[in-house]
């Protein structure tokens, strides 16, 4: 599955996307309290945006924490993990 089909299916189920993190989203999968398709985020790629967005690393991370992975939206809320290279 490339990344727009990926965008379509979590479109297509309603899931909740961060619209200025699509470089960090890299999957999908099932809230096993809910059964709803939510989607899944790098989160060390959602840090790297925001210091492209000109934050310092910790700026980054303490944005990230509180504002993006930090926030509960709902069942539907994204799911934010870290990657071993």
């Amino acid at each position: 599955m490339d990344k727009q089909e990926l965008i379509d299916v979590l479109t297509e189920e309603e899931a909740l996307v961060c619209d200025d993190l699509e470089d960090a989203l890299i999957g999908m999968t099932r809230n096993p309290a809910t059964g709803d398709i939510i989607a899944v985020y790098d989160r060390n790629k959602c840090i790297e945006a925001r210091m492209k967005e000109g934050m310092t690393y910790e700026e980054a991370c303490e944005f990230h924490s509180f504002n993006t992975e930090g926030a509960y939206v709902g069942p539907k809320t994204p799911l934010f993990i870290e990657t071993i290279e």
